[in-house]
């Protein structure tokens, strides 16, 4: 109960600070700007488009970037400490308190990455396609980009129409969109709390942009392709997972080391938070 008590606490500064209205009202933007081509595509081409979309945006690199640098400022000042957080402190104890941090790590990750799917879905009304195959307008749009006057600014990948349905998909990409965000909140948490504030979002910041790095190298031939084996934030999209004929490390691997690595960190966040000084004070 008391590590709820703290996760709500914090769930709570969601109506309060003007940072996430802020960052849902940017969300909301950008996702239609990147969107609203495909229903402009249906009612060309007469074709309901199915609520999957959410795999081709998250390998669209503009999205994506803008999309990762606003999540990061939601997570910015993890595991945000604040003075009027010293009651809870006192009431609940150093590991129930961060343990509710965590909690609400994931939560909010949870909360981004259901609103990404919900807004590409709202963005597409009422041209929707409720099914749980990729249906003819992704098809079409994916296969036969120039067969219409309107073209989408991104398709989804040919592994993923033949070997995936939308449905599992696009569970996938949520799947490794909420472990990824909790990576990143884990990771900047312990860094702000053993380390200088600032490294983890530096640490998160960089490895944003190895992905994309990794992303302009991944139809390479020789190990450079193999970057994406260490870049956590490249899981999500399918154009660089899953495909081992090529290359491509296997879909048990990208939830794996994401796994292993989440609970690496709350662990050693846990068993070491007893030795480090909660000054609520100087934050």
């Amino acid at each position: 109960m008391k590590i709820l008590n703290c996760c709500k606490l914090n769930l709570m500064q969601l109506r309060i600070q003007p940072k996430y209205l802020l960052v849902f009202v940017y969300f909301v933007i950008h996702t239609w700007r990147y969107i609203h081509p495909y229903k402009e595509f249906a009612i060309a081409s007469g074709l309901k488009v199915a609520p999957w979309l959410l795999v081709g945006l998250v390998r669209h690199q503009n999205w994506y970037m803008f999309f990762m640098m606003a999540y990061l400022l939601l997570i910015c000042d993890a595991p945000f400490l604040s003075r009027q957080q010293q009651f809870v402190l006192l009431r609940s104890g150093k590991i129930n308190w961060l343990a509710g941090q965590i909690l609400y790590l994931a939560v909010l990750s949870a909360l981004v990455t259901l609103l990404t799917w919900v807004l590409s879905v709202v963005a597409l009304l009422p041209e929707v396609d409720w099914t749980t195959q990729w249906g003819a307008a992704i098809q079409t749009a994916s296969r036969y980009p120039e067969a219409y006057s309107v073209t989408p600014q991104y398709t989804i990948i040919g592994y993923a129409l033949k070997n995936m349905t939308g449905m599992g998909a696009t569970l996938w990409a949520l799947l490794m969109q909420f472990l990824v965000g909790l990576f990143l909140g884990e990771l900047v948490l312990v860094c702000n709390l053993w380390s200088k504030r600032g490294l983890g979002i530096g640490i998160s910041a960089a490895m944003l942009f190895f992905s994309l790095t990794v992303a302009q190298y991944a139809g390479s031939k020789g190990y450079v392709k193999r970057l994406v084996y260490i870049s956590p934030l490249s899981w999500m999209d399918l154009a660089k997972t899953g495909d081992t004929a090529v290359g491509q490390p296997p879909l048990w691997y990208c939830i794996t080391m994401l796994l292993i690595l989440i609970v690496g960190f709350a662990v050693f966040a846990l068993r070491n938070i007893h030795k480090h000084s909660l000054d609520m004070y100087k934050e």
